[in-house]
């Protein structure tokens, strides 16, 4: 397995590399809406905060938030 080097690393500081990853990752995912679905369903009911760890653009965060109203979310990119 290569180990990730400071160059493989910094492309994630350039908007169109970020731009055309998540393009193709919107693309790419099979059963996504089951995926997404599977996700919204391992979060409690009575959990009122979230915290999304490697966050990227946020997606994620905020399909939890916008479905499971009265909650409030923090993310953290790295």
């Amino acid at each position: 397995m290569k180990a990730n080097n400071s160059e493989d690393v910094n492309k994630w500081r350039d908007a169109t590399h970020v731009d055309k990853y998540l393009a193709q990752m919107e693309e790419n995912i099979p059963h996504k809406e089951e995926l997404l679905s599977a996700l919204l369903e391992q979060i409690p009911l009575g959990v009122q905060r979230v915290l999304d760890l490697g966050t990227g653009d946020g997606r994620l965060l905020r399909l939890v938030l916008q479905k499971k109203s009265k909650r409030e979310g923090c993310g953290v990119r790295f």
